[in-house]
C-alpha cells in the first residue's frame, strides 16, 4: 500500500478568478473496460445494496483495524458494508480524490455522528483501490472510508466547480445532491456586502460547494432530456422526486445554477473590504 501525499484542494474557486464557468458536461460515458454501476438494486454478497454505496476496498496492510466503508445511503450508525469487490454488476469507483473527500463530508463518523475533515484524514492506495482513515475529531473512533476508483484518483482531471469528469457520481445519489444543496441554499447570503468578515467567509465557502452539487446533479440529467431519469434515480430518490419535482427537472438545476454563479461575484466583489478588514485587524493584533 502506498501512502500519497494529498495535493491542495481543486482550485474550484480562485476568488479574482474569471467568473465564466461553463456548463458541466452531462453525458454518462464511462471508461472504456470499465463497469458502471446501473441504477438499480444489486445484489452484494446475498445482500441487497442500493445504488450509491461505497465499496469496501480490499484492507491494505498498513492499514489500522477499523470498520469498513460507510455505505453512501446507510445510516450513520451503521459500521460496516457488504463487500461490493465480487458484485457481478459492477462496482461504484470514485473519479477523483475530490470526490472521496466529498464523500467523506457526507458521510458522518460511524460511533457519533460527528462530521469529518477529509483533508486531515490520511490518504492510502494503489491502482484502483483505495481509503482514506483517521479518528473522529470528537469520539476518536478510527473511520475507514474505502474506495474502488478509475486508476489513480490523484491525477485524475478535476474541472473548475466540480468534483470528477463528465460521468455522474457513482458514489453519491441525486438524493444526497439535492439534500446538500437544501442544506446549503440559506446558507449562501445574497447581499454579501452587509456582511461580517466571519459571515462573509461562511457564505462564499456555502456557494463554493452550492455550485459543485449544481454542478454534479446537472450531469445526471442525459443530453437532450429535461429532467433526471427513473431509471436514475434509487427508492429513496424516486420518493423525495414526488415530493420536490421541480429539483429534478433541468430548468430548476440551470436557474439554480446561474443564482449561485451571480452570488459569487457578489462575495467576490467583496473581497478588497475583506482583506482590509484583516488588514486592520492584523494591525490591531501587533499593537495589543
Amino acid at each position: 500500500m502506498l501512502a500519497r501525499a494529498m495535493p491542495d484542494e481543486p482550485r474550484d474557486d480562485d476568488d479574482r478568478a474569471d467568473e465564466t464557468s461553463s456548463v458541466p458536461a452531462r453525458r454518462p460515458t464511462a471508461p472504456d473496460g470499465e463497469a458502471r454501476v446501473t441504477f438499480e438494486e444489486r445484489e452484494v454478497g446475498g445482500a441487497s445494496e442500493p445504488l450509491g454505496s461505497a465499496p469496501s476496498a480490499p484492507s491494505a496492510p498498513s492499514a489500522p483495524s477499523a470498520p469498513s466503508a460507510p455505505s453512501a445511503l446507510s445510516a450513520p450508525s451503521t459500521p460496516s458494508t457488504p463487500s461490493a469487490l465480487s458484485a457481478p454488476r459492477g462496482i461504484a469507483r470514485a473519479r477523483s480524490q475530490h470526490e472521496m473527500h466529498f464523500f467523506v463530508s457526507l458521510t458522518p463518523c460511524t460511533a457519533c455522528g460527528a462530521t469529518l475533515d477529509a483533508m486531515k484524514l490520511r490518504l492510502e492506495g494503489q491502482d484502483d483501490a483505495w481509503a482514506l482513515s483517521g479518528p473522529c475529531p470528537r469520539c476518536r473512533t478510527m473511520n475507514v472510508y474505502a474506495f474502488r476508483t478509475y486508476g489513480d484518483p490523484l491525477t485524475a482531471p478535476t474541472p473548475r466547480d466540480e468534483i470528477g469528469g463528465p460521468s455522474p457520481s457513482e458514489l453519491i445519489s441525486p438524493k444526497r445532491w439535492n439534500d446538500e444543496i437544501g442544506r446549503l441554499l440559506p446558507r449562501v447570503r445574497s447581499a454579501p456586502a452587509s456582511l461580517s468578515k466571519e459571515e462573509w467567509y461562511a457564505s462564499r465557502n456555502a456557494a463554493r460547494r452550492l455550485l459543485v452539487c449544481l454542478n454534479e446533479l446537472l450531469k445526471f440529467v442525459p443530453d437532450g432530456a429535461a429532467e433526471i431519469p427513473t431509471a436514475s434515480l434509487d427508492v429513496e430518490g424516486r420518493t423525495d422526486r414526488d415530493a420536490h419535482p421541480e429539483r429534478y427537472r433541468l430548468d430548476w438545476m440551470m436557474a439554480s445554477r446561474a443564482r449561485c454563479l451571480e452570488d459569487r461575484a457578489r462575495h467576490i466583489a467583496e473581497v478588497p473590504r475583506i482583506e482590509a478588514l484583516e488588514r486592520a485587524a492584523s494591525r490591531s493584533a501587533k499593537r495589543g
